[in-house]
């Protein structure tokens, strides 16, 4: 048995915990300052006799499972865990850095692990602050300083401070805030740690405009400001006090009275002795305004004060009526009348009013003469055709006559003014040029029948009679009379000739002509009038028949048919023509196109049925030694008159050498390009010796030729080999193969008497030499192992790799071409084949190979071509070009992960190649493409590209599908038996403070991260409470305190400003943390009071004028209370009736003042006009019926004051 050896080696990790100033804490799990993982691996060679190692056993059953001594380690585990530190407030600190150590995991025997070292601290200190400000600044519209803040300043400061303090981690890190000087972090929140004692700025009040010297401010006040943040921005504030300005705007109120005369013309009527009179009312109003234009009101005495705000109310003027504005006698002016005597005047003029203008018109007395003309309508009668009159003596002309009138009018100087008519009392006239007529007719007029003097019935029969009116004018009406007219036709002829001629102009047939003799026809017309004859112009067009074109032999005809012209008027005679030409003739041409001499060359015949074309010849000429392509018949040229080449041809013989796959062995031989069909031929001697190679059939290498060319086939196979076999008939490992030598003399033959192998450790049964049967079959010779190696065998390395060398030398050995390098990375077992590395070498012919086939055993290999030089030079041959093929392995940005490798450079044109087994396993990446794995090569070197891609995360993310901050992220790891792929059920990294939603995972793509939900440790919600206190100005608590609440949680909000308390005796002048957010600590919403002085007297209140109840509202009654300030946001009157509204009279100290005419919620008999309960019900009933009879007395002295107040 083998003997044993142990080895082990031991990967340690030691984690050191201490604290920032490198003290011992007792942190590890089992409470040390230091704790120690080991992981051991143990390795057991197994040994032979010598001692030489021959293997390792790695599970302890004394055999060998690996011969790897790196794979050979073995171990209980494999890993480290994970070592939970303590939390720091155990050992006294605040925080600590590693929360746990992780765990390791895969280690190897080689590994080295880092020790670790875990550190624990304290907090330090930092604090912060930040001031909020605010400046009020009281100037007048120049800019000039107004001593009007409360303090009699023209400056007005406020400010808001606010504190933040800081715990920081050793590296200076904030790692939260303390907001109550505990030490302690109650928030992590930088903005929710400012702490301030009052976060608002209370409102500022201006002083009245009077009491500084002017008539108005902008701001009565400055309001004031709250919930103010550290980094809020407020902006300062100015005041303005202001005099007003003045602005007078003035309207005019005009009327305009003209003096003219009937025709428009000016008079000069008006009491300044003008044709016209202006009157005018004008009013100013004075506005008065304060800084920014806008106006407050209007000064109407001139004091600078504001009188009224109406601004319609504001006009003055002083005198608001027009007078009433006499007109001039007629006489006085050189008239006989006027329309107004007088213009009445206006009164209660306002600004806006339109007073209307007025004319007066001055007139004279008129009369009229009558003025008459004649209008006449002259009817005549006229020949259409010349244009003339009708004689006189068939039909006269014929003229109507009407009178028509108009009056002249003339003033009383007897001036002529113009036509027209005049009022009945002559003063007035209205001009009219028109004519006027008294009823009148112009009558109808019949026209006379003619056509017996041979006029047509004229366009007018009669003209119709027409009324006359005062626009009628002098008019001439003309009737016409047309000519009647005699018409006949008359004819001439027309003819078509067709001449049928040769291409020269020679006649072949006769003409065909065809004739009509009514081709064209005119009309002759007789005037009856005047008795002229006219003739009109020839039309018609003739279209003749088509003629058939006749036959003739060996010519074609330029068309089917021939006329069908048409004859016109222009061109009565028209011709046509058929011109025949010579048909082509066949020509016969060899297999280059040109015509082969001496052949005859016959014409192409006509087709009989249609004389423009040819027919395919059958008739194809005998050429001696010549074969057609096509003996049966040609085809037609496009054209008749061309010529058709009549293909003839010799055919070829080709010589092919191949193997049984159909690989020609040897370049293609052709014997002769001059077969004709029905030539015998016979190439059977034509074989050759291919060395490796024997001749197994033949494919047409005898035959006659019909119409194609032949292609005489030799094919070939591979020779078989002498192999070695052991007595159970399998071939010996490493023993030579050596191939049967072909016999020179036959193709289809080897050698006889081969010799068989010398097979190192064996003899053979039978040693004599061997004759195939099959030269293509393997022969095997059985061998017999010797008992004892007939000399030392060395151990063979299962990696050695051995080169192959193709050699090319002459019979005495002589190199004839550079050895060639196949290859160096042969393996024992690898097979080769490079019978087809064969060169053609100029003056050689091959004659012998020696181990060009075979199997590599434990060394390198020479196969070597040995070639005779002959006298014939050899058609030289090509070189076959060789390529080479590369592994690349690359990521999808083309960088190559892993060097190169070339899997060889003898590659030929058409040798195909799979190296897909050659992807490989990178650590971190998997393969995810590959290009030009397998293939062909055609003329060009090859590159198989295995692209990879890295592999994804384990990303731990939140409830929101967002990455963990900080949180581990591992890759997954790659499948060692497949590297596309990784391994399936990753473990999931531990993430403080979360738990996962799974433990393992198993990637569904592995270049893609996978997203791992967590779900954060829940930790029990704090509640809070919140307490209100009432105390006065030095903390003393009036009221006990009172709890609101104790289950607020942080980021709860609250406002209990509504619970401030009405203490007798006391104002509420302050609340702090009245409304705010829950942070992580309790809220003490405090209400600070301060107390008030009693009033020495009351003072009796002005009566205020009765008003009429609001529609809506209802009665109440109302007592003065006679106490001292009012209570804030209450009224100084109690309501003891149902209403509940009431206008609050004083700013609200809860939020802003209360707007005009905004109304606040009224003290009722269960809200604020009940007492603070400071005892039982009975103790507020004995104060409110004293309040009650204090108003009533107070009521009572009001009253009587009022009283004699009247009196007096």
């Amino acid at each position: 048995k083998y003997g044993q050896s142990k080895e082990t080696k031991t990967v340690k990790r030691t984690i050191t915990y201490q604290d920032t100033d490198k003290k011992p804490v007792n942190g590890s799990p089992n409470g040390t300052s230091s704790y120690e993982q080991e992981v051991i691996f143990t390795r057991t060679a197994l040994k032979d006799n010598n001692g030489k190692i021959v293997g390792y056993d790695k599970n302890g059953d004394g055999k060998v499972d690996t011969t790897d001594a790196s794979a050979a380690w073995v171990t209980s585990k494999d890993s480290m865990d994970e070592v939970v530190s303590k939390t720091p407030s155990s050992v006294g600190y605040d925080m600590v850095d590693k929360s746990s150590v992780t765990g390791v995991s895969n280690i190897t025997p080689d590994q080295k692990v880092d020790d670790v070292v875990v550190t624990y601290s304290k907090y330090g200190k930092s604090t912060e602050t930040k001031t909020v400000k605010r400046t009020i600044t009281y100037q007048d519209t120049d800019k000039k300083p107004v001593k009007g803040s409360p303090n009699g300043t023209s400056s007005y400061e406020q400010e808001v401070t606010f504190t933040r303090t800081a715990l920081k981690d050793n590296n200076g890190k904030i790692v939260g805030y303390d907001k109550n000087g505990d030490g302690k972090v109650d928030t992590t929140d930088a903005s929710a740690a400012w702490v301030t004692s009052k976060d608002s700025m209370d409102e500022v009040v201006s002083k009245t405009p009077s009491s500084v010297g002017y008539d108005m401010v902008d701001q009565s006040s400055v309001a004031g400001v709250t919930s103010i943040t550290p980094d809020q921005k407020l902006t300062d504030v100015v005041v303005t006090y202001s005099k007003y300005g003045k602005s007078t705007e003035t309207k005019t109120v005009k009327r305009t009275i003209t003096y003219q005369d009937t025709d428009k013309k000016p008079v000069n009527g008006s009491p300044d002795g003008k044709s016209s009179y202006v009157q005018e009312v004008t009013f100013t109003r004075t506005a008065l305004k304060d800084n920014d234009g806008k106006i407050v009101g209007y000064d109407k005495n001139g004091d600078g004060k504001v009188d009224t705000t109406d601004a319609d109310q504001a006009w003055v003027t002083s005198k608001d009526s027009m007078d009433e504005v006499a007109s001039k006698t007629p006489s006085d002016v050189g008239y006989d009348m006027v329309d107004m005597s007088s213009v009445a005047g206006v009164t209660n003029i306002t600004p806006g009013q339109k007073v209307d203008d007025v004319v007066v018109t001055y007139s004279k007395k008129y009369h009229t003469d009558v003025e008459s003309k004649n209008v006449n309508r002259t009817i005549e009668y006229y020949d259409s055709v010349t244009n003339t009159k009708i004689p006189s003596n068939l039909e006269d002309t014929v003229t109507q006559t009407a009178t028509l009138a108009r009056k002249k009018i003339f003033d009383s100087q007897n001036k002529f003014i113009g036509y027209g008519t005049i009022s009945e009392d002559g003063t007035s006239y209205k001009l009219d040029d028109g004519w006027t007529v008294e009823s009148q007719t112009w009558i109808k007029q019949d026209s006379k029948n003619l056509k017996a003097y041979g006029y047509t019935d004229p366009d007018k029969a009669f003209v119709e009679a027409a009324i006359v009116d005062g626009n009628t004018e002098d008019t001439t009406v003309k009737v016409y009379y047309g000519h009647q007219y005699e018409s006949t036709t008359i004819y001439k002829p027309g003819t078509q000739i067709v001449h049928y001629v040769d291409n020269n102009g020679n006649k072949v047939f006769e003409d065909k002509v065809q004739t009509d003799d009514k081709a064209f026809s005119a009309t002759q017309t007789t005037d009856k009038v005047t008795g002229v004859v006219t003739t009109s112009a020839w039309t018609g067009t003739k279209t003749f028949d088509e003629e058939t074109t006749p036959f003739k032999d060996d010519y074609h005809a330029d068309r089917k048919t021939a006329g069908g012209l048409a004859a016109t008027v222009e061109n009565p005679n028209v011709e046509d023509k058929v011109v025949y030409t010579p048909n082509g003739k066949l020509i016969p041409v060899d297999p280059e196109g040109n015509k082969i001499p001496n052949a005859p060359t016959p014409t192409i015949p006509t087709d009989p049925k249609d004389p423009t074309k040819t027919v395919p010849s059958t008739d194809i000429p005998d050429v001696p030694n010549w074969t057609p392509v096509n003996p049966g018949k040609t085809d037609t040229p496009k054209n008749p008159s061309d010529d058709k080449k009549v293909p003839y041809t010799n055919y070829c013989l080709t010589e092919k050498y191949v193997d049984t796959e159909g690989k020609e062995l040897l370049p293609s031989v052709t014997r002769d390009t001059r077969y004709t069909t029905g030539e015998k031929y016979d190439v059977t001697k034509d074989t050759k010796v291919i060395p490796g190679y024997v001749l197994i059939k033949t494919t047409d290498t005898t035959g006659t030729f019909a119409h194609s060319d032949k292609t005489a086939v030799f094919t070939y196979q591979k020779v078989g080999k002498i192999v070695p076999v052991d007595k159970d008939s399998n071939p010996i490992p490493g023993a030579d193969t050596p191939s049967y030598h072909n016999d020179p003399k036959d193709p289809s033959k080897v050698t006889p008497n081969e010799d068989i192998p010398t097979v190192p450790g064996y003899t053979p049964v039978d040693p004599s030499s061997v004759t195939p049967k099959d030269p293509t079959k393997d022969t095997l010779v059985p061998y017999s192992k010797n008992e004892k190696p007939s000399e030392p065998v060395t151990p063979v390395t299962p990696e050695a790799k051995y080169g192959l060398t193709e050699k090319f030398v002459d019979e005495s050995g002589k190199e004839l071409l550079p050895s060639e390098n196949k290859g160096t990375d042969y393996k024992t077992g690898d097979s080769y084949d490079v019978t087809g590395d064969a060169k053609k070498i100029d003056g050689y012919e091959l004659v012998k190979t020696t181990d060009i086939i075979g199997t590599f055993a434990h060394s390198n290999k020479t196969a070597v071509f040995t070639y005779k030089k002959v006298e014939t030079p050899v058609t030289p041959v090509t070189p076959v070009p060789t390529f080479g093929l590369t592994e690349k392995f690359v990521d999808e940005n083309g960088k190559e992960l892993l060097p190169s490798e070339n899997k060889g450079t003898s590659y030929k044109t058409g040798d195909k190649y799979d190296v897909t087994k050659d992807a490989k396993v990178i650590d971190g990446y998997v393969l995810t493409k590959t290009t030009d794995t397998t293939g062909t090569f055609d003329r060009s070197d090859k590159t198989a590209v295995f692209t990879y891609q890295k592999v994804g995360k384990i990303v731990p993310v939140d409830q929101h599908d967002n990455p963990i901050p900080n949180a581990d992220t591992p890759s997954y790891h790659n499948d060692l038996t497949n590297p596309a792929q990784v391994i399936p059920e990753e473990p999931v990294p531990s993430v403080p403070g979360y738990t996962p939603s799974v433990p393992q995972v198993t990637p569904t793509e592995p270049t893609k991260d996978t997203p791992v939900p967590y779900s954060k440790d829940v930790t029990p919600v704090a509640k809070h409470s919140l307490t209100e206190k009432f105390v006065d100005e030095s903390g003393k608590e009036l009221l006990p305190s009172v709890t609101k609440g104790t289950d607020y949680k942080t980021g709860d909000s609250y406002d209990v400003t509504s619970d401030a308390k009405k203490l007798a005796g006391y104002k509420l002048v302050k609340t702090t943390d009245a409304t705010g957010t829950f942070g992580d600590g309790d809220k003490v919403a405090v209400f600070t009071y301060q107390k008030v002085e009693k009033a020495k007297k009351p003072q009796p209140a002005k009566k205020a004028p009765s008003q009429p109840t609001k529609p809506g509202t209802k009665d109440r009654k109302t007592i003065s209370r006679p106490t001292g300030p009012n209570t804030p946001g209450m009224t100084n009157e109690t309501e003891v009736s149902t209403s509940t509204l009431t206008k609050s009279k004083t700013p609200s100290r809860s939020g802003s003042p209360l707007a005009p005419g905004q109304v606040q919620a009224a003290t009722t008999n269960t809200d604020r006009a009940r007492l603070p309960q400071t005892g039982s019900d009975n103790e507020q009933s004995k104060l409110l019926t004293g309040l009650g009879l204090a108003a009533l007395a107070a009521t009572a002295l009001l009253t009587v004051l009022d009283i004699k107040k009247r009196k007096n």
